[in-house]
């Protein structure tokens, strides 16, 4: 059994990298962490999980990625979820369009179903500036081809 995690990552690193936008200009996407000089709004690829599911002849796995939408605020600004719901819901009809349509994971692997299992917003602040960010965690059902 081959892990899908990377295919997954990549999958919808492609789908959102430059099509995401927030006041008509992209926002970027970053895999594990943000870079020090990322703008106010970015996305974050997050954390994963894998079980396999079904007899040794067939590989399933059931996935699950949470994907993070990150924006920032100077301390003067109040903040608010405006921005990180827009970006979300782009980010959720890319990956999730409808219940035909998948992600391409590449060769190895086919995308049967995806969902959406939730979101959660939290907002907090640091010595300079206010945050929301909101947390969508996909499940993906993968067979290995």
């Amino acid at each position: 059994m081959k892990d899908p995690g990377a295919a997954i990552r990549n999958a919808i690193f492609l789908a959102c990298d430059g099509v995401v936008l927030h006041l008509g200009q992209p926002v970027p996407i970053y895999d594990g962490n943000a870079d020090l000089s990322a703008p106010d709004q970015y996305i974050v690829l997050g954390s994963q999980t894998c079980n396999q599911n079904g007899d040794k002849q067939t590989f399933i796995t059931y996935n699950t990625i949470i994907v993070h939408v990150v924006t920032r605020f100077d301390l003067t600004d109040r903040g608010n979820t405006l921005f990180a719901d827009n970006i979300a819901t782009q980010i959720t009809q890319i990956v999730n369009p409808d219940p035909v349509t998948q992600l391409d994971l590449g060769p190895d692997f086919q995308l049967v179903v995806t969902n959406v299992e939730g979101s959660d917003t939290r907002r907090y602040a640091d010595a300079r500036h206010r945050f929301v960010e909101k947390a969508i965690r996909f499940q993906l059902i993968v067979n290995q081809h």
